[in-house]
């Protein structure tokens, strides 16, 4: 009967591996969805000639980034865009480094109070940072993500044996 919390938290020590693994993947997946959407929309805003809520509303359908539905949302019921964008990327469970959650809030602090030259030069800086982020979260996938499955599962059987 000895056997069976032991073995449980050998369990749960082999999930808590796994589940850092997938947030180095997610931290990776959601980089690559921001870096798609601030390409995306740089090209809307140089040639779509559109305004930023209906830019927002066309790009809020990528699963990648749950904070825009969120933003558009919010906007559509009267709240102004850096409000809408702050409150929507801070409620949102997105896994990234706390520099890269300041970024994007930055973005949105600084969207749609310039020129659009302005507005360019700040979504170029974004996606510099964003390119050189998606290239650490990369490497650090690489580096890690078999360390931590492992590091789970050596983790359980250590305590495995010291319980048993």
């Amino acid at each position: 009967m000895r056997w069976v919390p032991a073995l449980l938290v050998w369990g749960c020590s082999i999930l808590l591996g796994l589940r850092a693994r997938y947030t180095l993947k997610a931290r990776e997946m959601t980089i690559s969805s921001l870096l798609q959407f601030l390409q995306t929309l740089k090209l809307q805003m140089a040639y779509g000639c559109a305004a930023l809520p209906d830019l927002l509303q066309s790009l809020s359908s990528d699963d990648g980034l749950a904070f825009l539905p969120v933003c558009c949302r919010m906007m559509e019921e009267g709240v102004s865009f850096q409000k809408a964008w702050e409150t929507a990327v801070q409620t949102s469970a997105l896994p990234l480094l706390p520099a890269q959650t300041a970024q994007l809030l930055r973005l949105g602090s600084l969207l749609g109070t310039t020129d659009l030259g302005g507005q360019m030069q700040i979504l170029q800086q974004v996606t510099s940072f964003f390119e050189e982020a998606l290239s650490d979260a990369k490497r650090c996938r690489a580096q890690k993500a078999s360390l931590y499955s492992c590091l789970g599962v050596f983790a359980g059987f250590l305590i495995f044996i010291v319980t048993v």
